[in-house]
């Protein structure tokens, strides 16, 4: 118990802290699997939009990261997605900070 403030120990819950509390559980609960599915979505969805806008078929699913990692290598290519996810997390984390939509 030692991460509970002791000030806050003895104070009772006010009902509508406690229901606000609940439904913040309820629409984690619900956007958490909603958010897990994005990737299968978007993998399925580009190959199918490649498909679409591609001119030779065989060629829409070919992700960018293997042309790049063809040409610089798999470590070059590693390092690479792996910065751009850390400057798009930074971005992200700025408009979240200035509470910039456009921004996020």
């Amino acid at each position: 118990m030692g991460i509970v403030d002791p000030r806050l120990r003895n104070r009772a819950v006010v009902p509508e802290q406690h229901e606000i509390a609940s439904r913040n559980v309820r629409v984690l609960t619900a956007a958490q699997p909603l958010g897990e599915a994005n990737s299968p979505i978007i993998v399925s969805l580009v190959g199918l939009v490649g498909q679409h806008l591609a001119s030779e078929p065989a060629g829409a699913t070919l992700p960018v990261s293997l042309a790049v990692m063809r040409r610089f290598g798999r470590r070059t290519g590693y390092v690479a997605g792996a910065t751009l996810g850390v400057v798009a997390g930074l971005l992200a984390t700025i408009g979240i900070v200035q509470t910039s939509f456009l921004v996020f």
